[in-house]
């Protein structure tokens, strides 16, 4: 019931049937990092979309040996999905701040409910662009 409380708080995931967000609780898998823990970096191929149950992460780029920060994102926030939607590589790295547990969604369920309701790769857009915006004034 955990999984299905968070996803429902999510806004491409709240439109959705119980029928849909049961299949997709049947493949989400539930991960615990530790603090400063490398998810992934720029550049690496994605398979897969992270929606945090706690803790926080920070969203950086390295720009000249440093790392540039975009944004810190906590519990209910959700990264990594539009690298699988335009099928390239990550365009940032994601590292703990603190103990975190996320669950993924892989790349063929993500697709399988954005070809059977298109509004979800819309409502995920939404969501990354209030994101950048919101980043931009800080």
């Amino acid at each position: 019931m955990i999984v299905l409380d968070l996803l429902k708080t999510l806004p491409f995931f709240s439109s959705l049937s119980e029928e849909d967000n049961i299949k997709i609780i049947e493949n989400v898998k539930l991960h615990y990092f530790p603090p400063d823990h490398v998810i992934f970096k720029e550049g690496e191929g994605a398979n897969e979309m992270y929606v945090i149950r706690f803790g926080r992460v920070k969203i950086y780029r390295e720009e000249n040996g440093t790392e540039k920060k975009i944004a810190e994102l906590g519990p209910s926030d959700f990264f990594g999905e539009m690298a699988l939607i335009s099928e390239k590589p990550r365009n940032a790295s994601v590292k703990t701040l603190e103990e975190c547990e996320a669950f993924s969604i892989k790349r063929d369920d993500l697709k399988d409910l954005i070809e059977k309701k298109p509004e979800i790769a819309e409502k995920i857009k939404e969501g990354f662009i209030a994101r950048v915006r919101q980043n931009a004034e800080k």
